[in-house]
């Protein structure tokens, strides 16, 4: 049995009289957070070690992530949850979060249908009637699935951030597909083969037909008899598949014995290749779909020997086996036709297994006068389990999948992830603080410094590269194929183990009494590192258009943001700006013109509604009083904040204790 979800719940921010502890506990939960994450790079380089997965977690900045303002409730994700695109519902996704789950079948080059959790780069798989070649392939985990039910009887399912094609050929996310949207389904006939399969001494086009029509109504004995059988009753209208059977097989040499109900065929070589489609119906399939083209219509014509024919003229296989409806479908595509699949679990006929109706829509069919129209039209969308996905990228930029018959695509607390891969490197770079004598820079040493950058002639993603660039430098050469870093740098020291970085938080307080904060690590050194501004904050859409997160992820240098260190160090509810101490008078003047600008005033502002919690002074706890006054540094004889000394301040923030 699966374990169930696990959800921790903790009270936080319920008023002004919560606001300093609340803080001190959101970095508690941060630092548990980092330690998760390190659990989670130490996991999976393990695995690589043992040669379990092709490659660990990437650098967060490697990653393919891009900042995202979250709206409503924000989202603490691990890293494999980032990488999957679970923290949020964004305006510009980052790369990893289009997925599909790994049981999702695609069509491979050989005409076999494969589990996309078994795509590797550099495989064929087919896209819009051509084969594409699969350039990346990466697990994402388990994540939310929609499900959509469409009007040619499949069931697509994706992530909520999947990219699907409309009709036209615009891109949609997944989740903003709605009922009676049209999505696109292949455009062209998918190709045949050069070479004919033929096994046997007929031709190639009777072989085909003979293939289909074993599939569709045969059945094999061996190994009591080497030979197989056709149905036909005489006196029906199979006896014609019969009559036709019997003439070109005995054209070709072959003995044949004719019954009242059935054909037997006495070929052993023959035999044993039917036996390879299956004997009984449930397990019947075509051992290949490499047909050539003069092959394809009499097979799928065997294949139809025993459908049925509407009125219309429209044509509908019945089978039990799933392979087969699947490789029906396939070969309609071959013919460029589309088709209906429809699944009874309660036929009421014999047996227990699912019967698969396979409706052929004619082009010539005004009973489908959307048939030429490439499209499959969404008739319910419903939310499904959780699945393991995967994401794909393929060089057209899209692919096929034979089930649903259709062409697709293929956060905030950010810091928690660096500061985990920071503590976990094998080793990083010192040199003396060009900015303070007294102090060590650190560095990563998959992220060079400009100065450094500019040494080795690299410019971040999206700049030109320095004028002194040395021609054969790219940012390739500072990692081996395996991706080992550069082991030295000119005028620094390396020093074997992580950085101690640890998480920060910045804060402050709007004019309405709303808090606002921003998730940072603190080095060693002092800087504090910030990497949302890395990966896009304040430029999102910029961003997103230039495809920089996705440069960074292939190679191309990255410059490390920092933020300014916090001025303020003490909230204080009772002061327009949130703050006291440090620069809180020039913040609280901030505030009061911008009010003033709008023509409102503190005492017409309503503060938070849970701030008369604080005015009793204190709350009981168990069979003791506690003094909040105390806990928030509010001094009632000086009616104001006791502010602290700065060392103090910073080491609270930080959710340390002052030992």
């Amino acid at each position: 049995m699966g374990m169930p979800n696990i959800v921790f719940r903790c009270q936080m921010f319920r008023g002004d009289w919560d606001q300093v502890w609340s803080q001190e506990r959101m970095l508690l939960l941060m630092e548990a957070l980092c330690h998760v994450n390190q659990t989670h790079l130490r996991q999976f380089d393990a695995f690589r070690k043992r040669g379990l997965v092709e490659r660990s977690y990437p650098p967060l900045y490697r990653s393919g992530l891009h900042y995202e303002t979250e709206k409503g409730t924000e989202i603490w994700p691990d890293i494999p949850s980032l990488l999957m695109g679970t923290m949020g519902k964004g305006i510009y996704p980052g790369a990893w979060g289009d997925c599909l789950p790994v049981t999702t079948l695609v069509l491979r080059e050989d005409y076999t249908v494969d589990a996309l959790g078994n795509v590797r780069p550099g495989d064929r798989i087919m896209e819009d009637g051509a084969f594409t070649t699969v350039t990346e392939h990466a697990i994402t985990g388990e994540k939310p699935i929609l499900g959509f039910e469409l009007n040619n009887g499949a069931v697509l399912r994706c992530s909520p951030e999947h990219r699907l094609f409309l009709r036209d050929g615009t891109e949609r996310r997944a989740e903003e597909i709605r009922v009676s949207d049209l999505l696109r389904t292949p455009t062209a006939a998918f190709p045949t083969a050069t070479n004919p399969l033929n096994p046997s001494s007929l031709s190639p086009a009777d072989f085909a037909w003979l293939l289909g029509t074993y599939v569709a109504d045969g059945w094999h004995e061996l190994p009591r008899h080497p030979r197989f059988a056709l149905s036909g009753k005489d006196g029906h209208k199979k006896e014609e598949q019969k009559r036709r059977a019997k003439a070109l097989l005995e054209a070709a040499g072959v003995n044949t014995r004719w019954h009242e109900r059935y054909l037997a065929v006495n070929d052993r070589d023959l035999a044993e290749y039917m036996k390879l489609c299956g004997g009984h119906a449930p397990e019947k399939h075509l051992p290949s779909l490499l047909v050539s083209t003069e092959q394809l219509r009499p097979l799928v014509e065997g294949l139809a020997a025993d459908c049925s024919t509407a009125s219309s003229g429209t044509i509908t296989h019945g089978t039990t086996s799933e392979v087969l409806a699947l490789q029906t479908r396939i070969l309609y595509r071959m013919l460029g036709q589309s088709t209906h699949i429809k699944r009874w679990d309660e036929h009421g006929g014999l047996g227990t297994h699912p019967m698969y109706r396979i409706t052929v829509r004619q082009p010539d069919n005004p009973n489908y006068p959307n048939a030429r129209r490439n499209s499959a039209r969404v008739v319910a969308i419903r939310e499904m389990e959780p699945e393991l996905c995967c994401d794909i990228t393929t060089e057209a930029g899209r692919f096929y999948l034979p089930e649903s018959d259709l062409i697709v695509h293929n956060c905030e607390d950010l810091a928690c992830y660096r500061v985990a891969e920071q503590r976990e490197l094998p080793y990083h770079f010192e040199r003396k603080a060009p900015w303070d004598a007294s102090k060590t820079e650190m560095a990563d040493p998959r992220f060079p410094p400009p100065d450094m950058l500019a040494k080795l002639g690299l410019a971040p993603a999206g700049e030109a590269a320095p004028p002194a660039a040395p021609a054969a430098t790219t940012w390739k050469t500072l990692t081996t194929s395996s991706g080992k870093e550069l082991d030295a740098w000119p005028g620094w020291k390396k020093v074997k183990g992580g950085i101690k970085a640890k998480p920060f938080a910045k804060w402050r307080r709007g004019p309405k009494g709303n808090y606002h904060y921003h998730a940072l690590l603190l080095l060693p050194d002092g800087r504090l590192e910030d990497p949302s501004l890395v990966l896009g904050m304040g430029r999102e859409s910029e961003f997103a258009a230039a495809g920089t997160a996705e440069k960074m992820r292939d190679g191309a240098p990255v410059v490390i943001q920092y933020a300014k260190a916090p001025e303020v160090m003490v909230v204080d509810p009772e002061k327009p700006s949130g703050y006291g101490g440090g620069k809180a008078p020039e913040l609280d003047k901030e505030v009061l013109d911008l009010l003033a600008k709008k023509g409102e005033s503190l005492d017409g502002l309503k503060g938070d509604p849970e701030v008369g919690a604080y005015l009793s002074n204190e709350v009981l706890l168990g069979d003791t009083e506690f003094d909040v006054d105390t806990a928030i540094g509010w001094s009632r004889a000086h009616k104001k904040f006791v502010v602290r000394g700065e060392s103090h301040e910073l080491r609270r923030f930080m959710g340390y204790s002052d030992k």
